[in-house]
């Protein structure tokens, strides 16, 4: 093994290269800002834009910086036409290196607004009599897609397809198009075109955003029954509703929100979801990892980019819910500690996830629904409007510098990520203790290692550990990760990795002390203590080529436990 010294800082960069970073491409490792400018803002930018256009547009610089500055590479913009056009426009001019996805909330209240939304960014083209003109939208460069909807029911999906597909370009009812639109493939496919160099291009991406909704089979109660399937329908499980998303509208990014960190007041303690957490990051990376082994079983010649691929969440501005009638506060979702992100971020990149996304760094408005009134605070980024002149005044709050210390944790180890495939991620509880901290997670033995992997045992304290091996085709052969995170969100957590000492190097650790390797003949055992939701990264080559495992009857499967402790086994 290497000489351990520096590695806790180093910046690491794998002998892999010619990976495609150009803003028309998420085939990287996507760290993205969700709604990042401030609901007053976005105001303020609406009521001034036309009368103070240079003043304007120096505010809005100063928000993209502070994007960037946090480490983000991409944002989603909501809006409407005056203030994503303008961002846009301030976006192009100065050549800020930040990538964009369209996300108008009034993208699928009618047909009209559909088809305005798509001829304006050129999705479509205008038709006059026979003649067919795509808009050249000119601060289009940055664009790399849309998020059609977020976190839809299911009778809102179905709702915009019979809408727009019900009338043709005469106004007169096209029940030919409303036939090919009715599965959503096409709707999908028109909003991954647009225009390039005068010509029609399909290089778009298309994002699904999906609630995480309980299984319908776990629902016993008649009323929960039927909250569940205002989202997913008949779907038995999510699984199965992840698979009917598939079939109907084939994503190339898959995206869902979850956030694990939770209490039931003020001075309640926070519970950690982690059964839920690690069962939809389950889902995901077992539903991608399938996708794309298909993908290579039929195409072994293609390139080897993947077909799609899935982005997780992590929540970043503190909101909290309360009765309207009673006051009674509800629930509490706390601003995320950096151990908390860290958690978020890592498990997720364990379990395949290919995009980290900051729900939300612009502080959003009061909102009421029924008899509950969700409230926001201390969002990254919050904006005050001061002064007769109305003034924007800008503050970033702690949890700012918590992203961006994330994401320059997420840039070091980017290229083992780029092109891995997730080939088992399994859970270690400790031997010793039955404690449960976390909600759902029994402690169990530590799981069996694969007979080829150099990594013998795993020794932790009671939070456990989730140990991640990834793989990727080289030149040279197969060039294996093995990705450990501390689940223990608060706390450092002593970690013993036990190994064969064959050619293996550890590249990246988040310790608390110094690393110490004590030798037994063949066999080395490393000692340390990993920061809170830090992470460890080993790597070593076999030369040999990456298989997809198969069972008797040819069945591809993922060769990872589909339980709560792992991804994999396709069921």
């Amino acid at each position: 093994m290497t000489a351990l010294e520096d590695n806790s800082t180093k910046h690491f960069q794998t002998e892999e290269s010619g990976t495609d970073r150009s803003s028309s491409q998420t085939n990287g490792l996507m760290k993205i800002a969700i709604s990042p400018f401030p609901e007053n803002f976005l105001r303020y930018i609406e009521e001034n834009i036309s009368t103070s256009e240079v003043e304007v547009s120096q505010y809005i610089k100063q928000l993209l910086d502070f994007i960037v500055g946090c480490g983000c590479d991409t944002f989603m913009l909501t809006g409407t036409y005056k203030q994503a056009d303008a961002i846009l426009k301030v976006l192009h001019e100065n050549g800020i290196p930040l990538n964009v996805f369209l996300s108008f909330s009034y993208l699928n209240d009618s047909p009209e607004h559909i088809l305005q939304v798509l001829q304006h960014y050129g999705a479509i083209p205008y038709i006059d009599s026979e003649k067919v003109t795509y808009s050249d939208f000119q601060y289009a460069d940055r664009i790399i897609g849309w998020q059609i909807m977020d976190q839809p029911t299911c009778s809102d999906w179905g709702q915009v397809y019979s809408e727009i597909a019900s009338y043709d370009a005469d106004g007169k009812y096209d029940n030919v198009a409303m036939n090919r639109l009715i599965m959503g493939y096409s709707l999908v496919s028109t909003l991954g075109t647009r225009l390039k160099n005068g010509a029609a291009v399909s290089d778009l991406a298309v994002i699904f955003n999906l609630a995480a909704i309980p299984d319908l089979a776990d629902r016993t109660d008649p009323k929960m029954q039927d909250n569940v399937m205002i989202w997913t329908g008949a779907s038995k499980t999510y699984r199965e509703y992840v698979d009917v998303m598939d079939m109907m509208f084939k994503p190339k990014v898959w995206s869902y929100d979850f956030y694990p960190f939770t209490k039931s007041g003020d001075s309640s303690p926070i519970v950690v979801k982690s059964k839920e957490f690690f069962h939809y990051l389950s889902v995901f990376g077992n539903k991608v990892a399938q996708l794309n082994i298909q993908k290579s079983k039929d195409n072994p010649q293609e390139n080897a980019n993947p077909v799609t691929r899935f982005w997780a969440y992590g929540m970043v501005t503190e909101h909290s819910c309360r009765n309207i009638q009673t006051g009674e506060l509800l629930w509490v979702q706390p601003a995320p500690t950096l151990g908390m992100l860290r958690y978020e971020a890592f498990n997720a990149l364990a379990y395949g996830a290919k995009g980290f996304a900051y729900w939300r760094l612009g502080l959003s408005v009061t909102q009421s629904n029924g008899d509950e009134t969700v409230y926001y605070n201390n969002a990254p980024i919050q904006c005050e409007i001061t002064g007769n002149n109305s003034t924007p005044v800008f503050k970033l709050n702690p949890t700012w510098d918590n992203i961006r210390k994330v994401n320059e944790e997420i840039k070091e180890l980017e290229q083992v990520f780029i092109g891995a495939s997730v080939k088992k991620c399994l859970h270690y509880p400790t031997w010793i203790s039955h404690n449960e901290p976390y909600e759902g997670v029994p402690c169990v033995p530590n799981p069996s290692p694969d007979i080829d992997d150099p990594f013998k045992h795993f020794g932790t304290e009671s939070a456990g550990i989730v140990v991640s091996r990834l793989q990727k085709a080289t030149t040279a052969g197969t060039q294996n990760y093995l990705l450990i995170v501390n689940k223990d969100y608060q706390n450092p957590q002593k970690i013993s990795v036990t190994y064969i000492d064959v050619e293996q190097e550890l590249i990246k650790y988040m310790a608390v002390d110094e690393p110490s390797v004590s030798y037994s003949q063949s066999v080395a055992t490393l000692r340390l203590s990993l920061e809170a939701g830090g992470v460890m990264v080993f790597k070593w080559n076999v030369k040999n080529a990456i298989q997809p495992n198969k069972d008797n009857n040819d069945h591809i499967v993922v060769g990872i436990q589909e339980t709560e402790y792992a991804i994999g086994g396709l069921s």
